[in-house]
C-alpha cells in the first residue's frame, strides 16, 4: 500500500483516539447532563456539524472545554480541517490554552 492511501486512515485513527481521550476526559468530572453535551460538543466538532455547533454554544458549551491531556474542541476541529468549526469556536472565544477539566 502506498503512502498516499495510508495516510488518511492513520488521520482517522490518530482523530478517534483523540476523540476517545477527549470524550473520557471531559466527562470525568461532569455531571450526567453535562457529560451527554460534552459529548455532543466533540462529536459536533470532528464531524463538522457547524448547525449543531451553534446550537450548542447557544445553549451553554464550553467552547474551551480541555482535556487533561490537552486536546481542545478547538485542536480537534484544526486538525481535522473543520476551517468552520474553527471560526466558529474562535468567533466564540475558544482558545488553545484554556484550563483542564
Amino acid at each position: 500500500m502506498s503512502n498516499s492511501r495510508r495516510f488518511p486512515s492513520e488521520i482517522i485513527a490518530i482523530a478517534t483516539v483523540m476523540m476517545g481521550l477527549l470524550l473520557c476526559s471531559a466527562v470525568g468530572s461532569a455531571g450526567a447532563d453535562d457529560k451527554e453535551k460534552n459529548q455532543a460538543f466533540v462529536r459536533a466538532a470532528m464531524g463538522g456539524y457547524l448547525e449543531k455547533m451553534e446550537r450548542l454554544i447557544q445553549e451553554g458549551a464550553d467552547v474551551n472545554l480541555k482535556a487533561k491531556e490537552g486536546t481542545t474542541a478547538l485542536s480537534l476541529a484544526a486538525a481535522l480541517h473543520r476551517k468552520e468549526i474553527v471560526d466558529l469556536l474562535k468567533k466564540h472565544g475558544a482558545k488553545e490554552s484554556s484550563g483542564t477539566l
